[in-house]
């Protein structure tokens, strides 16, 4: 309803954690505020402008399971998961958001983010995550060169992409 209202292409929403077992609560404590914004994002944005609130903030969750997506603007934008990589949602998120007309958030739990032992999430780190991680960072600069972007959304995807790194190098040095 939201959606059409407002003539939507994305809506991001909310996610409660649940962990599968107690111990990993304590190991994956991290992921039991992780889901929760520390903004108000209130009102229709662009989905660059979104994007550029959302990085500053430390608000950007790359998870597709958290999106509503309008089926016509995914269509139109061809919009895909990038095949055979791990974090293939940091990338389609970022093409989602920067192809997105009209955004906005809902600060609503609408997902149960289940987090359980073994998962890519919760499980060893391998190269394929660090190589996933790259990947994303390879093709979202390639996405937005042939875009073009402004100068706000390029400092965004720089301090995000920079974010990006320290996670693969922290999956490798994990190994």
């Amino acid at each position: 309803v939201c959606s059409e209202k407002n003539k939507l292409d994305i809506v991001f929403f909310g996610a409660e954690t649940v962990f599968e077992q107690g111990e990993l609560a304590a190991q994956q404590s991290g992921y039991a505020t992780y889901y929760a914004r520390k903004t108000d994002y209130a009102g229709v944005y662009t989905g660059e402008g979104l994007f550029v609130r959302m990085v500053d903030h430390y608000d950007f969750k790359p998870s597709a399971c958290m999106i509503f997506i309008n089926r016509e603007f995914l269509n139109k934008n061809n919009i895909r998961f990038y095949p055979g990589i791990l974090h293939e949602d940091n990338l389609f998120t970022m093409q989602l958001m920067k192809s997105a007309g009209r955004a906005m958030v809902l600060d609503e739990p609408f997902y149960k983010r289940l987090i359980r032992a073994g998962s890519i999430t919760s499980g060893e780190r391998s190269v394929k995550h660090a190589y996933g991680f790259y990947v994303c960072q390879r093709e979202m600069l390639n996405y937005i060169g042939k875009s073009g972007y402004s100068m706000e959304f390029f400092t965004a995807l720089m301090k995000h992409l920079d974010n990006m790194k320290k996670n693969a190098l922290k999956n490798l040095v994990n190994m």
